[in-house]
């Protein structure tokens, strides 16, 4: 299942990262997903995600123009982490 978050640096650098992890994990252990990845969050729906990174980007006080760059991502932009 393709999923989609950020890792350390994601806030700051307004990067979603995306990658295909096993069904089992993320139904059964969801919760723990991000520490599985590596990453700080993960969401398997790419709007959810981007919401969240732009929230945690705005509550950081991150550049608004990079905000406004996260805004117009889609999914096919993201960077793929090998999983």
């Amino acid at each position: 299942m393709r999923v989609y978050g950020w890792d350390d640096t994601g806030v700051i650098r307004g990067e979603i990262l995306s990658t295909v992890a096993d069904n089992d994990i993320v139904y059964n252990y969801s919760d723990q997903l991000p520490d599985h990845l590596g990453w700080e969050r993960a969401f398997t729906a790419f709007k959810e995600a981007k919401a969240a990174l732009i929230a945690a980007m705005v509550e950081h006080g991150s550049d608004p123009e990079l905000i406004a760059t996260v805004r117009t991502l889609k999914a096919s932009y993201c960077s793929e982490f090998p999983g």
